[in-house]
């Protein structure tokens, strides 16, 4: 059998041409994404950001985004829904990762319709606020408008989606300059029989893996603090404030 592209013999069973990298019959490639994971970590930023913001200048610090959220359910399932895409994207389950990102933008979009969010001012906690409230009628005479977190969210999200049709590696791709008959099928298992095949290495792994997550990357969670006015007994959220502080002084 001979690829379509190049013309190149394959090996038995190939997916992917080893010459070309074109996939063979029905098969796509199995590249990484790297323009999907870019679209959800946009994504997952502008979750921390104003989806409404105060249009006075003075009141930066009223905003409102998943993280003064009133049902806060939706929140861990926003940032569930993008994990798991990522999680899918390393799997190579493409089409299963568009799901999952479609589902985040849908959480999205439901918890910026249904739930109300939490409004503080001065440690005061006020009536909780639902945002198509405060962008029709506003609140203590002020108005306001669609904050930057809900533009970053829908462009990180459009990114997502069209990343997962999108193999930016493949304009990448280089001839092997090796004659197909002497590799092996390794570059075409699929990703759980390689998983299986060095079963060993990652149970030798796994404690290592544990150790970085927990001491490099769990911490990260705490960059949440620095769009809240942090106070011990219940920090609140107040946007960017703190950035504006410190580009404007």
């Amino acid at each position: 059998m001979q690829c379509k592209s190049c013309n190149a013999e394959l090996p038995k069973h190939a997916k992917v041409c080893p010459k070309c990298g074109a996939p063979v019959g029905k098969q796509r490639s199995n590249n990484l994404k790297v323009l999907a994971i870019i679209g959800l970590v946009i994504t997952l930023i502008g979750g921390l950001l104003p989806f409404v913001q105060n249009t006075d200048a003075d009141s930066v610090a009223d905003a409102y985004s998943f993280m003064n959220i009133a049902m806060p359910v939706f929140w861990y399932l926003f940032i569930l829904a993008i994990v798991v895409s990522i999680v899918l994207i390393t799997l190579k389950k493409d089409m299963l990762s568009i799901i999952s990102t479609v589902l985040s933008g849908v959480i999205f979009a439901v918890a910026f319709v249904v739930s109300d969010f939490n409004h503080y001012e001065s440690r005061t906690f006020f009536t909780p606020q639902s945002l198509p409230n405060l962008l029709s009628n506003g609140a203590d005479g002020y108005t306001y408008k669609i904050g930057m977190g809900t533009i970053i969210v829908i462009i990180g999200l459009i990114i997502g989606v069209a990343g997962l049709f999108i193999d930016v590696l493949g304009f990448f791709k280089k001839d092997l300059g090796v004659d197909a008959k002497y590799l092996t099928n390794s570059l075409n298992r699929k990703t759980w029989t390689d998983i299986v095949y060095h079963r060993w290495f990652y149970l030798m792994f796994l404690p290592v893996l544990v150790m970085i997550i927990l001491f490099n990357y769990w911490p990260m969670l705490g960059c949440r603090y620095a769009f809240t006015k942090y106070i011990i007994k219940g920090p609140y959220y107040i946007g960017v404030a703190h950035f504006v502080k410190m580009l404007t002084n």
